[in-house]
């Protein structure tokens, strides 16, 4: 998925869009693959699981946009180089 990544980005005007889990995103981040970060945080407790940004180097984020909404907070992130 790395490879297909890096062939899109280097398209003029492409967009990808995925939905992946904390694993994938942290992983692309650590390869400096993403650009820009769409997070959904709603505030509930599991007690387990990959946490968002574990085991990734420092990031340079720009706040984009940021909206409440019942239960769930949608802010937008751009990754800054």
């Amino acid at each position: 998925m790395g490879r297909y990544v890096r062939r899109v980005r280097t398209e003029a005007a492409a967009h990808l869009l995925a939905d992946p889990g904390a694993t994938t995103i942290n992983q692309y981040l650590a390869a400096g693959l993403l650009d820009e970060l769409r997070l959904h945080i709603v505030p509930f407790t599991l007690g387990a699981g990959v946490r968002l940004f574990e085991g990734v180097p420092p990031l340079n984020l720009e706040q984009l946009t940021a909206r409440a909404a019942s239960s769930v907070l949608h802010v937008t992130y751009r990754v800054l180089p």
